[in-house]
């Protein structure tokens, strides 16, 4: 997958958390539920959010919020360990997503389309990971039309900025060599403000947001910002993959590669210590531990980290991560050589 696709599926995961702001709430005990269950999923806990969210579908049966974070807990499992995406289920939720809109219609239109929205990014990411680019322009559309339609008819509705932010911001980074034009505006700083004001407000996108808000500051070059941006999630959830990934990346931007270095090693140890080794995961975190070792000259650590590398026995490699697999290995032997050509000139 590459570097792209690995954005959209970090800006798609679906986290949830409490916000002491006006959007208005669905039913209490169904909003009790799902609060509940993105927390597991900001733990890091799948199999408990997968279970909670399996209950408010069933628990709801009217309601398309269960059946859609059940879906995001699929991706965001997959795409955090590096391992099978059950992409037949995670459809036939996102089916079932559209099948309740449609019955609730009427009911609350506006809860609904802000849940088509983001289903329907979601649908646009899956398509980026297999490739399908005009599917993936089609449901980009969508999801950005309908979450415009909801902020125009009410603003309080935060987490629809999610979806909408995301899209003003990287329509314009993918076609910015045609922003000359009379017809094509420049749209990237009303997307990280959109951003902003879901992270801020948002109710259940806020986490999300700040996720988000992470990777387009970072490709904007605005790290500073990025790195406050990542602690917010950091100091609710100091465990969590997703932003100890973002604060690597913002370290490694800054010129400190020995901190961003113990930062990897924070997420090797929290796969190892929830028994989540022998993945895609904790092999890549250990090729990107020792390009930053590499960087700060660290050789011996960088050498024993390779050997770690090369000792990690991946059970399966799932066909929408070979692509990164081949780029992993690729940067291991990159490694490994100017390792070796920074030994030898010592």
């Amino acid at each position: 997958m590459n570097r792209t696709a690995h954005i959209m599926r970090a800006v798609a995961l679906c986290f949830i958390a409490q916000s002491a702001f006006a959007q208005p709430v669905p039913n209490g005990e169904l909003d009790c539920l799902l609060q509940r269950g993105i927390r597991s999923v900001l733990l890091q806990s799948y199999d408990e959010a997968e279970s909670t969210f399996a209950a408010t579908t069933e628990r709801f049966p009217e309601s398309p919020a269960g059946p859609l974070f059940h879906a995001a807990v699929l991706h965001q499992r997959a795409g955090d360990l590096g391992i099978e995406f059950n992409s037949g289920m995670f459809d036939s939720l996102l089916t079932l997503v559209h099948v309740r809109c449609d019955v609730r219609t009427s009911r609350d239109p506006l809860w609904n389309k802000s849940i088509l929205a983001t289903a329907k990014g979601m649908l646009a990411v899956e398509a980026a990971e297999e490739g399908s680019w005009v599917i993936v322009i089609r449901d980009a559309i969508a999801s950005s039309s309908l979450a415009e339609e909801v902020l125009g008819t009410d603003s309080t509705m935060y987490d629809a900025a999610l979806p909408l932010g995301n899209y003003y911001y990287w329509k314009t980074r993918k076609t910015e060599f045609l922003t000359w034009l009379p017809f094509v505006g420049d749209m990237r700083d009303r997307g990280i403000a959109l951003l902003r004001k879901c992270a801020e407000h948002g109710r259940y996108q806020r986490y999300a947001a700040l996720n988000s808000l992470v990777w387009v500051l970072i490709d904007a070059a605005r790290v500073d910002e990025a790195i406050v941006v990542v602690n917010t999630g950091l100091d609710a959830f100091p465990r969590n993959r997703t932003f100890l990934r973002g604060l690597a990346a913002c370290q490694e931007r800054m010129s400190d590669p020995l901190q961003a270095a113990a930062t990897w090693l924070e997420v090797i140890a929290t796969l190892s210590n929830e028994r989540h080794t022998g993945t895609f995961a904790e092999y890549a975190s250990r090729i990107n531990r020792a390009r930053c070792l590499l960087a700060a000259r660290q050789y011996a650590e960088c050498r024993q980290e390779l050997d770690r590398a090369a000792r990690v026995e991946i059970r399966s490699v799932p066909e929408w991560m070979k692509a990164r697999m081949a780029a992993k290995r690729t940067e291991e032997s990159e490694v490994g050589d100017a390792l070796a050509r920074a030994m030898s000139s010592r």
